[in-house]
């Protein structure tokens, strides 16, 4: 169904924006280098279908092929809850869901019933960074130096998949710039992986 789409929008555009003037201008610029810089990187919200397209014909890329190895991640799109592919049990979003917002914080868990923290999403391109923004009032442990940690650095990174689902890669907390080691492996159980929206 995608691909109808997408090659019904490619005709559409091609045949809708050709005119005598243009075909001119089009077979001079032929012979002419390519160079393109895009006027606005920032995602609109706009449908992917549609900036697919676009940068398709500027870069001569297959539609269909860049559509799917490439997603642009838009507010309209990623915001809501998603939970792990491999814990589908966990319905009530216990321990191994993600609930994406990019205003504001929300909480995330590290070990269940043990460690939770806010976290809060910032979009950077096509991917989505996330970023400690201190402990959760659930947390019970209190000999992890929560407020030691780096608010500044990512703690992880998350990209579309071909299936419309998240993948979340866990990188850890840092502690002056640096990856506190001791503390890397808090939330890449629970954490890390692959996501589908609920």
């Amino acid at each position: 169904m995608k691909r109808v789409i997408i090659i019904a929008v490619l005709l559409l555009c091609q045949f809708s924006c050709r005119d005598s003037g243009q075909d001119k201008s089009e077979a001079s610029s032929q012979n002419a280098p390519k160079t393109y810089q895009e006027e606005n990187t920032e995602p609109t919200g706009n449908s992917n279908i549609e900036d697919t397209s676009v940068t398709a014909r500027k870069t001569g890329i297959d539609a269909e092929k860049y559509s799917d190895e490439n997603r642009e991640i838009s507010a309209g799109n990623i915001a809501g809850k998603y939970i792990r592919k491999d814990h589908n049990e966990d319905i009530n979003c216990s321990c191994y869901c993600l609930e994406i917002v990019l205003s504001g914080t929300s909480e995330l868990c590290l070990a269940d019933k043990d460690l939770y923290i806010n976290a809060r999403f910032q979009q950077n391109g096509n991917k989505i960074n996330v970023y400690y923004d201190g402990k959760a009032s659930k947390t019970t442990n209190t000999e992890i130096p929560w407020e030691k940690f780096d608010k500044t650095v990512k703690i992880a990174e998350i990209t579309t998949e071909p299936d419309g689902g998240l993948k979340l890669d866990w990188k850890g907390f840092s502690i002056d710039n640096k990856i506190a080691v001791d503390y890397a492996l808090y939330g890449k159980k629970t954490l890390e992986g692959t996501y589908k929206k609920l």
